[in-house]
């Protein structure tokens, strides 16, 4: 194993309960994805060969960890059987019985949680290159609050800018089983512990949902945000 892919097992170590079965891969756009499902595979046909990879790379993964929550189904949960992954209307995938995921893909990789339900009703997960969110996308996904606090950071805010979308997007996974709609940006506010290695989430609208336990990790390629 090379030290970089030593570095995505340290940084994924832990961002997670052990509740929670975590796996990824790299991503190579030369190398055609191979499916299990001939259902997985039309979803694809005829898309660009970075989507067709990240898309069986997510549907690979998810077989993988799903198939060893089957080997040991002895808690009684009865998981649904292996069976194609397939998209709900949102393009976010439709869950099995028994089983609550999320699948997030970055430049180069794709890593993928997954859980019983019993334990984990909600899960959320996001991985993006290490390197700070562009200037001018922090006003279309950083409320002002956040804009403040990371500028007040000095040299560490712009590389807080980038966990903060990428805490957003697990908010949003963790969310998906409650919203029946696209939340904004705008609509979740982040407040990050640099001691803890957590963050709080406040959701600003209307919902009965309790804040999500979390935690984050930044490494030298990848940075990973975790809620559930």
């Amino acid at each position: 194993m090379s030290a970089e892919d030593t570095s995505i097992d340290k940084l994924l170590d832990g961002l997670l309960p052990p509740t929670v079965r975590v796996a990824w891969q790299r991503l190579d756009d030369a190398v055609e994805p191979g499916f299990r499902f001939k259902e997985e595979a039309a979803h694809v046909e005829g898309a660009v060969a970075k989507r067709r990879v990240e898309f069986g790379a997510g549907r690979a993964l998810f077989h993988r960890l799903h198939d060893e929550l089957l080997a040991e189904d002895a808690a009684g949960d009865a998981l649904a059987p292996s069976a194609p992954l397939l998209v709900a209307a949102d393009r976010g995938p439709l869950w099995p019985a028994g089983v609550v995921g999320s699948i997030s893909h970055t430049k180069g990789l794709c890593v993928v949680a997954l859980a019983r339900t019993s334990d984990h009703p909600r899960l959320g997960l996001d991985v993006e290159v290490t390197a700070p969110l562009a200037d001018k996308l922090w006003p279309s996904i950083l409320t002002v609050s956040e804009r403040a606090r990371i500028k007040g950071l000095g040299a560490r805010g712009p590389l807080l800018s980038k966990l903060h979308f990428s805490g957003k997007e697990a908010v949003y996974k963790w969310l998906s089983r409650d919203e029946n709609r696209v939340v904004a940006f705008e609509e979740v506010e982040l407040g990050f512990s640099l001691a803890r290695g957590s963050f709080v989430t406040s959701l600003l609208f209307d919902n009965a949902l309790p804040s999500p336990s979390s935690r984050w990790r930044i490494g030298r390629e990848f940075l990973a945000t975790a809620v559930w």
